[in-house]
Parts: structure tokens; sequence; C-alpha cells
């Protein structure tokens, strides 16, 4: 036992010596909450006291203490903010509630902290180290920790934390109701705690208190979803040469049961600390008990220290060589002899590391069965390798199905174009079609197959086979198919690859072999290999569903899989091909419904990026052709819905993108579009909901951890959003999209150095629009004007019809010195924001644009009439709030613009950005400028 153990135990012990039995059990249930151990040695204590007097040192008694954390009530508010709706039961800290968050409508989690009358600096700081080091792990599997608050009250204030709140029970209380569980329900939770302390190490963090307690389970069997709590006594981790850090880690912290070696004997911690509690966890859950069986908790940790464990499958004799040898590799007391990491445990388990091996060495006293094992292995292998030697020798082909690589059990799958062996542009594009299509028709399977994830395809098009090396970490899959399409004379063949994202190992292959005249089965027949190599089953009525439906004339569809091919590049020339090749398709067949959905597409996507009303009209009047033919195609609603919001018919997008997602409900993109467009219409919390369901529904996609965090930070929800965006950060390391929208949250919240790193990092992946404006952003408030300004104006290159890159620019140059620059770039926005008003006159972002412009321009009484008119249209979230503060202040309104300033910030706008937005320095300067960070202004 640890000297700083035996402390803990001492000051529990002199707390309760004093009372009488019979109010014994109330405090300890208090000072000890969930921890057994603490609570089994204090009452052996007492027990001895009881019969031998007063044995331990003397030590003056502590002061009773105060119950700061008394009961809550339903119906209770904290801070104003949150009411109790019910108690959830003690964690290691205090008491656990249900509360409603009274702000954002939801129900969270709050924690209210044990103080024990001992509350100071110290404390608090630790607490503050919690929630910091909790949000550092943002993963589906692990609980989300939201914020840490105080409430005054009479007599003491509360401390308390938010955090995601888990309707479950925990994995310890599964245990004791179940006993243990079969192995391969086991693994379905092995490999989710596996990924939540993969995500933690990653992240810098131990979770050092790593236990059956502190495993929340959500649902049973293959559809288990584990999350991992109570990160709080986490420390960060510290380069090895930082001695105050590694004083730190010596502290021993966490419960005894679950210590590793190092741990018990105070020795600096490293992430197999963690792997050792894993193992402990993985042993107790598929045998019902600990491995160290003791009479008392220190006799077990006793043995911990100096005993090998005994293994796992002689308490469960149907238990596989993959767990036993996994957990006993977990369980050694060495450290450097454990896993390096949680994801190799994963790989042990599924039997796919060479590590995993059954004849690997098993400590202690089974040297027979180990001997055993080892010939049966070797007597396997021998035969298999005979075996594929005879079937080599008779020329027969070793296909997929004979001892085919094991697929991980979460399939996260992305389709890379395919590439086609040929100079051909049209059989290109035909072959960049068919791969799309594969991935949409595998991605509608996900309803039905709840372990399979499929990349967007506008996540993927942009990818070569050839050059994937860090596809797993950008598209946040662990499985990728490619493929390669040739015409030999009347036939096209496709070879299609299944492999593994990280390696890039082949795992299966399928060759699809089809004469030319029957061209249009071939969609329907990759789709069944490729589900086939995946182990997914198809719905009955998934196939004969693709476009050979849609028309019966040959040249009319190759004409349409040619323009599908070049419209899903989504750029100028290949749309142009697209709109081409689709009007050959009509011209062939003139009944075609999908090529005429497909040509309204292209025409609203022109629109779109261009704003001229002819491709609006174009995209309408294809639309209604398509839908006269057919009326359940999903391009055709989806083709409508862009140009209803293009043109500020948001009712008419909404009701468009809605009937789009009837008709393809597994189309993530189509549900974000929806939700955004609910959020232009001010319908918040339709918005929210939907967002919210599809992380939900599809917790491994990053794509919805992005949309809801973007969604957040539109409504200046900032630590929600840095969550969230962190989330997909790690399910997509490498990918600009979420890392370019984290920087803007960080630049938000005044992290600016964070901020410009991660930027960093986006630009070097690639270029983009986004990345350089907000890297322009980080230098601009860091007073860096002329370095923003050649952000500014990359991203106005990349984009030269954003009018908001125009007003970033000129305010760049206004602040370098250069006011005829800034006043060219403004007049330029001027002209940019009037030809989308011309389009949507009633949009009150536009109009609101418009007035700061004219306002930056001097031209005072154009931007207060413009203003007027945005004001009237407008929801008023907290940016347009803002903008308009700023537009009063440069208008000369300075009442005015305090108010709605101060109106901002209770909307819960960025304080960070109020203090340095460069048009606002002279109202900072105004006696009732403190009042509107603090208070009501006068």
């Amino acid at each position: 036992m640890t000297p700083e153990r035996w402390a803990q135990i001492k000051e529990v012990f002199v707390a309760v010596a004093d009372q009488p039995a019979s109010a014994r059990d109330v405090t300890l249930d208090r000072l000890c909450l969930d921890d057994d151990d603490l609570r089994l040695q204090v009452e052996q204590l007492l027990s001895q006291h009881g019969k031998a007097g007063q044995f331990m040192e003397a030590t003056p008694p502590l002061p009773a203490a105060r119950a700061t954390s008394e009961r809550l009530e339903p119906g209770s508010h904290l801070s104003g903010r949150y009411q109790i709706t019910k108690f959830l039961g003690s964690g290691g800290m205090g008491e656990v509630y249900a509360a409603d968050d009274l702000e954002l409508g939801e129900q969270v989690a709050l924690k209210v902290i044990r103080q024990e009358g001992r509350v100071g600096p110290a404390m608090l700081d630790r607490l503050r180290r919690e929630v910091q080091l909790a949000r550092r792990v943002t993963h589906p599997n692990v609980c989300r920790v939201y914020d840490l608050g105080r409430h005054t009250q009479p007599g003491h204030d509360l401390i308390f934390l938010t955090m995601e709140l888990i309707a479950g029970e925990t994995l310890a209380e599964r245990l004791r109701r179940e006993g243990k569980i079969s192995s391969t329900d086991a693994l379905a939770v092995a490999v989710q705690l596996c990924h939540a302390l993969d995500a933690a190490h990653h992240a810098g963090v131990l979770h050092r208190d790593f236990k059956c307690g502190n495993v929340m389970l959500i649902g049973s069997g293959e559809q288990v979803r584990a999350v991992v709590t109570d990160f709080g006594i986490a420390r960060w981790i510290q380069p090895q040469t930082d001695t105050q850090s590694n004083a730190s880690q010596t502290m021993p912290a966490g419960t005894p049961a679950y210590m590793s070696p190092e741990q018990l004997a105070g020795q600096p911690l490293t992430a197999a600390s963690d792997i050792y509690a894993l193992g402990l966890v993985l042993y107790e859950m598929v045998t019902g008990a600990r491995p160290f069986r003791a009479d008392s908790p220190l006799a077990e940790a006793f043995k911990r220290l100096n005993e090998p464990p005994e293994p796992p499958i002689k308490a469960t004799p149907e238990l596989s060589e993959n767990w036993n040898y996994t957990i006993l590799k977990c369980l050694e007391r060495e450290p450097g002899k454990r896993f390096a990491s949680a994801q190799e445990v994963i790989e042990s388990l599924r039997g796919t590391a060479a590590a995993s091996a059954p004849s690997a060495r098993w400590p202690g006293k089974t040297s027979i069965h180990r001997t055993a094992t080892h010939n049966r292995s070797i007597r396997r292998n021998w035969i298999a390798a005979a075996l594929l030697f005879v079937l080599a020798a008779l020329g027969f082909a070793v296909r997929d199905r004979i001892w085919s690589p094991r697929l991980p059990a979460q399939k996260h799958v992305a389709v890379l174009p395919f590439t086609f062996a040929g100079n051909d542009p049209s059989d290109g594009a035909t072959t960049y079609g068919l791969a799309q299509s594969l991935s949409a028709n595998l991605a509608r399977l996900q309803p039905t197959e709840s372990s399979l994830w499929v990349a967007p395809w506008s996540q993927t098009r942009s990818r070569k086979a050839d050059g994937v090396g860090n596809a797993a970490a950008a598209l946040g899959v662990n499985l990728l198919v490619t493929g390669s399409v040739e015409k030999n004379g009347e036939r096209f063949r496709v070879h299609a690859d299944l492999k593994d994202a990280l390696t890039f190992k082949s795992l299966r292959s399928q060759i699809v072999d089809v004469p030319q005249a029957e061209r249009v089965t071939l969609e329907d027949t990759l789709l069944e290999r490729v589900a086939g190599m995946l182990q997914v089953k198809l719905p009955a009525g998934m196939l004969h569903h693709l476009p050979v439906d849609e028309t019966v004339v040959p040249g009319a569809y190759e004409f349409y899989e040619q323009g599908r091919g070049y419209l899903l590049h989504f750029d100028g020339d290949n749309v142009e091909r697209a709109i081409g090749l689709f009007q050959k398709a009509v011209e062939q067949d003139p009944n075609f419904a999908l090529a005429y959905a497909n040509l309204a597409y292209a025409y609203a996507w022109k629109f779109h990026r261009t704003q001229d009303t002819k491709w609006r009209d174009l995209a309408k009047q294809n639309a209604g052709k398509a839908k006269a033919l057919n009326d359940d195609l999903a391009s055709t609603h989806l083709a409508l819905a862009m140009v209803g919001r293009d043109t500020g018919d948001i009712d008419a997008a909404v009701n468009e993108f809605q009937r789009a997602l009837r008709l393809d409900p597994a189309d993530d993109e189509t549900l974000n579009l929806l939700a955004l467009t609910y959020d232009d219409a001010g319908q918040t919390l339709q918005a929210e909901s939907l967002l919210k369901d599809a992380v939900k529904r599809n917790p491994a996609n990053w794509v919805n951890y992005n949309f809801l965090g973007s969604f957040y930070y539109r409504h200046a929800q900032y630590a929600q959003a840095e969550l969230l965006l962190r989330a997909a950060t790690q399910l997509a390391p490498d990918n600009p999209s979420p890392l370019n929208n984290l920087s803007g949250v960080l630049l938000a919240e005044g992290k600016y150095k964070d901020a410009e790193e991660i930027l960093g990092r986006a630009i070097t992946v690639k270029p983009t629009k986004a990345g350089y404006s907000n890297l322009g952003y980080a230098q601009f408030y860091q007073a860096r004007y002329k370095d923003a300004a050649q952000m500014f104006q990359k991203a106005a290159e990349l984009s030269p019809a954003d009018d908001r890159l125009s007003r970033n620019l000129g305010d760049a140059y206004a602040l370098a010195g250069e006011p005829a620059k800034a006043a060219d770039a403004y007049a330029r926005a001027v002209q940019q924001v009037q030809k989308l008003l011309a389009l949507r006159p009633r949009d009150p972002q536009l109009l609101q644009n418009l007035a700061l412009y004219y306002a930056k321009l001097g031209r005072k009484q154009n931007a207060q009439g413009i203003l007027a008119q945005a004001v009237r249209f407008s929801t008023r979230d907290p940016e347009f709030i803002f903008n308009t503060g700023v537009i009063y202040e440069l208008t000369g309104q300075r009442d005015r613009a305090l108010r709605e300033l101060h109106e901002a910030l209770r909307s819960g706008y960025s304080l960070s950005e109020l203090q340095n937005a460069p048009e606002l320095s002279q109202l900072r300067a105004d006696k009732r400028y403190p009042q509107i960070v603090s208070g009501p202004p006068d």
C-alpha cells in the first residue's frame, strides 16, 4: 500500500471513528462513494479499533465536515440554467443528477462535487484541469464533459460538472447481474473500449482509473454502445524530461483493484498502465471475476505485484486462444511487455496481429498446455501450406472464400474513383460514375447494416487509388474499395479490390465481366459482388432498381452514364460536358426521367455558382419534365431544393429537401443541407434535432460531427462546437474541412496561435478558401495586417465572387495603412453582394453585409437604410446582432451600438472577437464599455 492511500484510509477512519455505530453507514456512504476497497479497509480498521482500542498513531481528529453536496431535490435550479430532474447516484467525486439545460433545451448529467469543507484554489484548479483534459478526448465512446460551474447559495457554493447524459448501466452492474459476458458480445464492448483509450492516448491523456464501474453500456449484443466515463483523475502526459510532471505522476490515484503494478508502486505511469487496467476489465468481462483472487484488496494487490495471473481460459474453457493470449499480454507485470497501444489489443483479439498467434507463450505454470497448443498450431500451418501447394500445382485459383483475412467488426468504407485502362475521356467519365454509384448504393445499406458506414462521395471523389497513404486519416475509414476498368472489344471488365485503409493491403478481390450489350447491368452486378466481399446482405428489392429501369434505349443510357461521370467532378468544364451528354440522352429517349433529373441538377449547380437566372429557369424546366415522368427520383427534388435555397424560397427548399431525403434516407449530405435550410428559416430546434439524429444514427461519420459543430459555431456555442469539431478531426485527422472549421472556433475563442497551427496543417493537406481566410483572420487578430492581406488575397483568388473575402481584404489593407486598396476592396464587395441581392432581395444576411460595406466606405445614410431592411427580415442570430452593433458604431450611433453588442454577448457571441474588432476601438474606450461586458449598458 502506498503512503498516499494509507493517508486517505486514515482520513476517512478518523472522520467516522468517534461516531455512533448507527451513524457510520451514512458517513461512509458519503465519503467512500463507489470506492468499495476504501470502505472495506476502513471497516476493517473500525473492527480492529473496537477490539484493541486506539492503535493508530496519534492524530488529532478532523473537524466535522459540513456536507456541502446535500441531496438536491427535483425542480432545484443551479446557476439559473440547470433544473434538476432526477437523482442518478453517487460517483467517485459526488452525487450525479439528470438535469435540464434550460438554455439549450436538452438534458445533461450534472455531477455535484463533494467538497467536504475543503474548497480552495488548488481544488478548483484540479477541476479545471479535469474539464480541460476531458475536452481533449472527443470520441463517440468517451463521455463528453461540457463545463465546470459554480452555484452560489447562502453558507457555501456548489461546484459541479456538466456532461453527456448516458442512459444505460455500468459494466460493473451488468456483470453483477449476468455474471459474465460471452466472448462474442464482449468483443463488441472491448473494441469500443480500445477505441476510447486509443483516442485518449493520442490526445495525450491517461485515464488512470479505468474500471468496470467507469464504463457505461447502452443496449446489448452487437448493438451495444460502450462509453468510458470519469476522466476525473486523468493527467496530461508530459515529456519524461519534465521532472515536475514526473513527480506528479508518481502520486497514485484510482481504484486499487484496477491499478497496474507500477501504479501500486508509485512509479511513473504511461499508456501501458491503462492497457493493464483494460486487461483486468477484459478478464472480468469473460470470466465474471478478477484474476488475482485474495481475502482482501491488500492481498490482491500484493499478488498483482508478485505473481502471474491465472489464465482466463482456465475459468472459461470455451474462451478462444486469441482472447486468452490478449488478456495475459495486457497483464504483463513489466509495462514494456504489454501491447504498445489499444489498437494492438483490437488486432490481437480479432487474430489479425502477428503477435496474437495462439502459439505465443503463456506465463507461469501453463507450459504443458503451451506445448500442446504450439504443436497443434504447427500442424495446422503445415496442413494449410501443403494444401495451398497442391492447389497451386493443380492450377486452381485460391479465391477469397478460402482463408480470407478477417474483416473488422465495424466496417468504415470509402469507395475511391476507379481507374480506366484507356485514353477515351468518355469511358473515363463512365468509370468515375460507376465508382460513385457503388458508393451511393453501399450507403443505402447503412440503415439495415449497423456495422457499415460509407464515407460520402464528396470526400472521396478527388482521391487517387495510387496515392492513398493517408486515406484512413483523411476519410476516417478502415477499408477501401478500389477498382480498375478496361474495355476489351465488346466486353467491359471491372477488377474490384477491398483493401486495408492503413496498410493498403488487398483483403479480397472480384472481377466483373459483362458484354457491351449488357453494360446496363454492370452497376447491379458490381454492387452484389462488393457487398459479398464486405460480408453485408443486400435487402430484397435492392437490385434491379438502378438506371437500367429508367430507359430501354442502350445508347441513351451510355450518354447518361458518361454525363453523370462528368457531373460528379463538380467543376465548370466537366459540368458543361455533362449537360451536353444528358441532352443527348434525352434526345435518344425523351422519356428518360433520370437523365432529365440529372440535367436539372447540373443546371442548379451552375445557378448556384454563377447566380445567372437562365440556369435557374433551365433547372426548373428539366426538373418539371423529370417529375412528370417519375416523381420518385431524389435528384429531381434535390435540384429544386438547391434552386429554392439559392433564390431565398426557404419554404420550398425545405419541402424539396424533405422529399429528397424520404426517397434516399441514407444520404447524409441531403440531411445536412436540410438542417442548414431549417436554420436559415429560423427553425433552429428542428435543425439541431436533425443534425443530432445524424450523429446518433452514424457515430463514425465525421461529416455529421462537422456539420453539427458548424451549427453550434454559427449560434455562438463555442464549447459544444469545439468538442464536436475535435471529434471530427480525430475521425478524419488529415481532412482539411474539420480542421478549417475547428480553427474558426478557436479564433472565436481567442486562441489565435492554436488556430494558426491547425491551419498550417490544413493548408498543407489541401489549400482551400476557408483555410486561407481563417489563417488571414489568425494573423489579422495578431496585428499582422500585411500577412493577413496576403492570405485574404489567396482566398479571394480561389473564390472570386465571395463578397466576404473582399471585405476581409479591405479590413486588412485599411489597418496596414493602404486606404486606397481598402476602398477598392470594399467597393468590390458592394458589387458582389448587389448581384446576389438581385436574386434574393429579402435575404437579411446579404442586406446586412451590404450595409456594413457602405458603412466602411463612409456612406452612412445608405448603410442605415439598408440595415433597417435587414433587421426586418432577420432571425437575429448572435453574429447578426454583433454586426448590427458594428454598423451602428461606424454610422455614429454609439448608444444603439452598445445595446446591440451587449445583446450579442448575452446570446453567446465571442467576447474575444468583440475585444479585437478594429471597428470598435473607439467604442472600447467609452466609459460604458465595461458594463456591456458585465452588465446592461446605461
